[in-house]
Parts: C-alpha cells; structure tokens; sequence
C-alpha cells in the first residue's frame, strides 16, 4: 500500500508558467479554448494546460553557476543586487542542509524529505507567493477597475506579479537559450558559458522577473496605466507569453529598443486588457477599443506566442492559430545585431 506523505513534505511536479486562476479570466466553466503544441484548438481544463512537470526544477548549484547568478546580480542597482544576493544565500543554505543531512546518519527521514522539499520547491512557492498577493489585485483589475492600483502596496504586488510573469514562461526561457547558443564563436570560451549560462537559467530568470517588476515600480509615475475595454465582436485573447510590448517600432527584426519603445501590453480578460505605456501612445485611464485595435493586439500576441494561445471563443482561437510561433522562427533564422554579436 502506498502511504501519501503530508502535504509539506511533498515534491510539487506541476508547474504551471501561466497562472490557472488568471486563464480562468477567458472561461465560465474552468475550462479554455486553446491551441496545443501540435497545432489543434480544444477546449480543456485551466488546470492541465500553460504547464510543464519540474518545469521550475531548482537544479544543484556549482561555483560555475554561483559565479554566473553574481555576476548577472552584479547588473542590477546595489540595493536590489542585495536582494538577489539574500535569495542566493538562501537557496544555498537549503542545498548545504541537504549534503549534510545526507552525511549525517542520524538525520531521520523526515528531515531529510523536509530538507528536500523546502529546496525542491523554493521556487515554484516563490512563484505562488507573487500569484497569492497579486489574486486581489488582478481580480479587480480584469473587472475593469484601473483604481485598484492606486493603493501602493497593490501596485507593488502587481508590479512584482507582471515582473515575473514576464520572465518565468517557457517562451521567455526559450527565447533566452536560443539567444544564448548563438553567441558569437568568436567569444573566449563561448560553448561553455552558454552551457553554465542555461544550467542556472532557472535561477536567473527569476533575477530577471525581480528587475523587471522593479523597474515598472521605479517608472510608474512617467507611465500612462490605460485600461483597454473591448465591446467589439471580437474578444481579447491570451497566451503562453502574455506580457508583451505591442509598441509600434517592434518589428520582425532583432534590435536594440528604447526607453519610450515600450508599450507593455497584457490581456485580463476577453472585455479587458492593461497597457503600462512609457511612449505615450496610449493614454492615461480608460480607452475604448474598436475592432481594429483589438485585432491588431490579438495579432501582436499570437505572433509572440511560444506554443498556446487562449480565447473564450473557439472562432477567435483559429482564427490566430496559425501565427503563434511566428516570433519564435524568427529568432532562430535572423541575424544577430551588432550589440548581441560583439
């Protein structure tokens, strides 16, 4: 007979890189259209889509990947390279309580397994952690209601949220190995840096999601928060990589943005979306969107779609089938720009 271990002691396998209570925004009954990796639109449950099993799987930290996540913090302004310094250090003390209860023979089992959870499942409860205090806000937010930002400490947990939800998807993690394998050969090294670089990508998207949230927290006030509200007959979709910038000088080619080329943009539901716009292309409050908008956003996000793209109506679900991917072949074929290849 198989004995269930308590709930704290478990190993979490399903890891969702988009949040199920979000996607759950396009359905009445749990379930969503969707396009699967083989192409096929189907209707299926919020629970087992946008997931992979140990898809946050926190990996063994050598002094290779030690030296690559400080020198990727070492970017990052001194306070926040603090932070990600304490993160670290406490990922690290998890990995050396490990070794040693493995060493120590009278370490009982349940520690040991206590031991292994809390390390196994650092990150996936990081992940929930932004999601828990983010529900509130994002709940009123897909309603519509742009005010709820204007309680500081909703507009950090938000800020942290879409940080991360940026960062932590399978396309943003594809995206980041494809660039990386193409590093230029002429670099010193370059088959072994990409190859510590991916080891510990798990570890430094998260980096990543944490720069970026604060970013948005430090720029709030030159940014126009516009809430889109959709009456057309075409509803908002969603997908795999749902934060995008959706600014007009983002094109096929790969190339080096500005401060003002960003209009970040992220669908809340089929009536609402949020655009964080630093250029000034959208306004501040509510915008009404007409069909042209809203198929020219709907369009934006299935092009940069790694793999699925959501909807609360099969039509509008094929109608973009074929587009999802679209960004991903482009960053496989195009030529690297000067900046990335020097």
């Amino acid at each position: 007979m198989q004995i269930s271990l308590p709930k704290h002691l478990q190993i979490k396998k399903e890891h969702h890189y988009v949040w199920a209570h979000y996607l759950r925004n396009w359905s009445n009954t749990k379930k969503v259209w969707f396009v699967t990796a083989k192409g096929k639109v189907i209707y299926e449950s919020t629970k087992l889509v946008a997931k992979e099993k140990f898809f946050y799987k926190v990996q063994y930290l050598n002094n290779a990947h030690i030296a690559c996540i400080k020198a990727l913090a070492a970017l990052s302004p001194s306070e926040i390279e603090r932070e990600h310094q304490q993160l670290l250090e406490e990922l690290l003390i998890l990995q050396h309580l490990e070794e040693l209860a493995e060493i120590n023979g009278t370490a009982s089992i349940e520690i040991k397994q206590e031991i292994k959870a809390a390390k196994e499942n650092w990150l996936e409860n990081k992940y929930t952690e932004h999601e828990e205090k983010a529900r509130f806000v994002i709940s009123k937010l897909a309603k519509g209601r742009l005010s709820v930002l204007n309680n500081e400490a909703n507009f950090i947990h938000f800020c942290h949220f879409i940080g991360h939800q940026f960062a932590r998807t399978k396309s943003f993690k594809s995206t980041a190995n494809v660039m990386t394998n193409r590093m230029p050969e002429k670099l010193e090294n370059q088959q072994y840096l990409a190859k510590i670089s991916m080891e510990c990508r798990w570890f430094s998207n998260y980096l990543i999601g944490e720069n970026f949230g604060a970013s948005l927290y430090q720029t709030n006030h030159f940014d126009n928060y516009c809430m889109l509200i959709n009456h057309t007959e075409e509803p908002f979709i969603t997908s795999d990589q749902p934060v995008v910038n959706v600014h007009e000088s983002i094109t096929d080619e790969i190339k080096q943005i500005s401060v003002n080329e960003c209009d970040l943009y992220y669908p809340l539901s089929p009536k609402y979306a949020l655009i964080i716009s630093s250029s000034n292309n959208y306004p501040k409050g509510v915008l009404k969107a007409n069909l042209s908008m809203v198929q020219k956003l709907n369009t934006k996000l299935a092009e940069k779609a790694h793999m699925h793209i959501f909807g609360s109506q099969e039509s509008v679900v094929k109608k973009y089938t074929k587009l999802v991917g679209y960004r991903d072949k482009q960053l496989k074929t195009q030529e690297l720009p000067v900046f990335l290849s020097e």
